[in-house]
């Protein structure tokens, strides 16, 4: 028996850190542990991307994250689904150690299954960045 058992939130916020570190990593093994099967994302004027789709993309960037920060972050849990929202800031850099910022308005959504929180569906919405 488990001592320390995370609430819904606090396991929805867990999963999320977990992907963050893995943008950072850019570990295929940790997205698949991460996102299901049947996992979808949708940006607005890009392709919707599959699982291994998405997993390839995130893995193949040419920039390195090098901090993720998210603002407004809010969690919704309905039972076995939650919806995760913010607006997340990624520090990145090129091999040429040029800077970048991208700021995203996330809608991550979460479904549990067997006690496990696995992400389903991302929106994400590019948003500008004060120069």
């Amino acid at each position: 028996m488990s001592y320390f058992t995370l609430t819904p939130i606090e396991s929805i916020i867990k999963v999320q850190q977990r992907f963050w570190a893995a943008l950072q990593s850019q570990s295929a093994a940790d997205f698949e542990s991460i996102l299901a099967e049947n996992y979808r994302c949708v940006s607005p004027l890009e392709p919707d991307q599959n699982r291994s789709e998405f997993i390839r993309t995130l893995v193949s960037m040419p920039l390195m994250v090098k901090s993720i920060t998210c603002d407004n972050l809010q969690v919704d849990v309905w039972g076995d689904v939650a919806v995760l929202m913010g607006v997340q800031i990624a520090h990145m850099s090129f091999s040429n150690g040029e800077g970048v910022i991208d700021k995203i308005a996330i809608t991550n959504i979460f479904n549990r299954v067997d006690d496990e929180w696995q992400m389903v569906l991302s929106h994400a919405v590019s948003l500008p960045t004060a120069v």
